[in-house]
């Protein structure tokens, strides 16, 4: 019982620690509607996935480049939430929001394409992504590449990997 009472009250206390990208993230505050307020968590889910997966089967040097392509996007997220913060008087506060959750998912979708190229180039880690995409990688490479070139969400890359049964409810690769 202790142990229960120890987690919950770590879960809250890192609650109030979590940015405000992770916040929007977590659906913590209403930014859209509550279907794009989850798209956002699941886009999240397979990033994390996505990148613990092919991780896993990384040399050194292949993880400190997945290290990098995660920082470059917290990066980018942090800055879509602040230009969202730089809302000018008169302007009508909802944009800024939903500006920031498509950006969000901008850099999720650069540094998704950017993890599969990534480990494309290792031997390793590319027979990993042929287990997470069922040897589908270009398919949802160009997947991603598609959303960026359109400024399309995510939305066809998560509804082909939720048909072609890659991911569970959560939007973790089932491998």
């Amino acid at each position: 019982m202790k142990k229960i009472i120890l987690l919950f009250g770590l879960s809250l206390v890192s609650l109030g620690a979590l940015s405000f990208d992770e916040l929007m993230i977590c659906n913590e505050i209403g930014v859209r509607n509550e279907f794009e307020n989850k798209k956002l968590a699941l886009v999240d889910n397979i990033y994390s996935s996505l990148y613990q997966n092919i991780s896993k089967k990384a040399d050194k040097k292949t993880k400190k480049d997945f290290k990098a392509i995660s920082k470059k996007m917290i990066k980018e997220r942090k800055i879509c939430i602040k230009n969202m913060q730089n809302t000018k008087a008169g302007e009508n506060p909802i944009l800024p929001l939903l500006n920031a959750s498509d950006c969000m998912q901008e850099a999720y979708a650069k540094a998704l394409l950017e993890l599969t190229q990534r480990a494309k180039k290792d031997i390793k880690t590319k027979e990993v992504l042929g287990q997470i995409f069922k040897n589908k990688v270009d398919k949802y490479e160009n997947l991603l590449t598609q959303s960026l070139n359109t400024n399309k969400d995510l939305q066809d890359f998560i509804d082909s990997l939720a048909k072609e049964d890659l991911i569970d409810s959560r939007a973790k690769f089932k491998l």
